[in-house]
């Protein structure tokens, strides 16, 4: 499970945002909605917002394909949104790519980038 302020109400995420004072936040919807959209945050207010296709199915590693994205990216020296964007794409284009070994969850493929499809031909 990811971290508790994902999943909580947006005046809970604030509340608590407010009070640990962390320069930057970022809120992702889980509703069963056609598409998914991501906002950062920085004290200010929203710094960007995202929108991406809902995937079906359902994902482990997700959330950890994000964050490790996010730091090389950063560690790349992009600038925060830049960063965060890059992270969403690789992220999202990992889950089309997904691997499903046997009944369980679909895993990110991190390595698409490095495989040829049909449409590489």
């Amino acid at each position: 499970m990811g971290p508790r302020w994902q999943t909580e109400r947006p005046q809970h995420f604030w509340r608590r945002f407010r009070r640990i004072e962390r320069p930057l936040g970022h809120w992702t919807g889980f509703e069963a909605t056609p598409q998914v959209v991501n906002t950062l945050y920085s004290a200010k207010g929203a710094v960007r917002t995202d929108t991406w296709q809902r995937l079906a199915g359902s994902y482990h590693g997700s959330g950890c394909t994000l964050a490790a994205a996010l730091a090389a990216n950063l560690a790349r020296g992009l600038e925060i949104g830049d960063a965060v964007y890059e992270a969403q794409d690789y992220t999202w284009r990992s889950l089309v790519h997904a691997l499903r070994p046997g009944m369980g969850q679909h895993l990110p493929d991190r390595l698409f980038w490095a495989r040829e499809t049909d449409d590489d031909k």
